[in-house]
């Protein structure tokens, strides 16, 4: 809840997975991020802001903007800037239903324990919460340009479950998704719920 809150030049966010092991699963969490400047700056700025995390200098990649771009679209570490141009996913096609949301206060803890157990629900989620209201966003008024999740939000959360063309009841990860939408009710914004238009839910038209 504090990357919006952080320096302008770093964008990072939190990508929800469930991994699997022996029989179990667990809720995972993981950090995915881009600073425009050198990693001597950023370690300074991640030790004085979230030193939850932990960051170390062997943890960061110093690379050109263009290559950060191929990195933050989920290609594999030092993919050719050329791939850019071919069009194509870093992700194997795949049957999917997404859905996003604003959120412009805190989630509480108990909204957390309650979304790591939707998660734990689906056979392969993810949720990416991308921070918003900070940085340059929040400097240009949404008058200036006609996008309204600016000032006041602290991030997006774009939804996700995707299933292969064997599992033939695809009905079941669809009813998930709106599940996991209806519970988040509560914590996202409201009056009127907003989502991101370039994500297409045909849930809303």
């Amino acid at each position: 809840m504090v990357a919006d809150k952080l320096v302008d030049e770093l964008f990072i966010r939190v990508i929800f997975n469930v991994a699997a092991n022996n029989g179990s699963k667990t809720a995972t969490t993981s950090y995915n991020t881009v600073f425009l400047g050198n990693k001597g700056v950023l370690m300074k700025v991640m030790n004085k802001s979230f030193p939850e995390l932990g960051l170390m200098p062997k943890d960061c990649t110093e690379m050109s903007w263009l290559e950060s771009i191929v990195y933050i679209s989920g290609f594999a570490s030092r993919t050719p800037t050329k791939v850019l141009l071919q069009g194509k996913s870093a992700f194997p096609k795949n049957n999917f239903k997404a859905k996003s949301d604003f959120v412009k206060k805190p989630i509480s803890e108990s909204g957390l324990k309650g979304i790591f157990k939707k998660l734990l629900k689906e056979d392969n989620p993810m949720m990416i919460w991308n921070p918003y209201g900070g940085g340059m966003m929040a400097k240009i008024l949404e008058s200036q340009i006609h996008f309204p999740h600016r000032k006041g939000v602290i991030f997006k959360i774009h939804y996700v479950t995707n299933w292969p063309d064997s599992d033939m009841i695809a009905s079941r990860h669809i009813k998930w998704i709106r599940d996991l939408y209806s519970f988040m009710t509560p914590y996202v914004s409201a009056n009127p719920r907003q989502a991101y238009v370039n994500y297409r839910d045909l849930d809303l038209g």
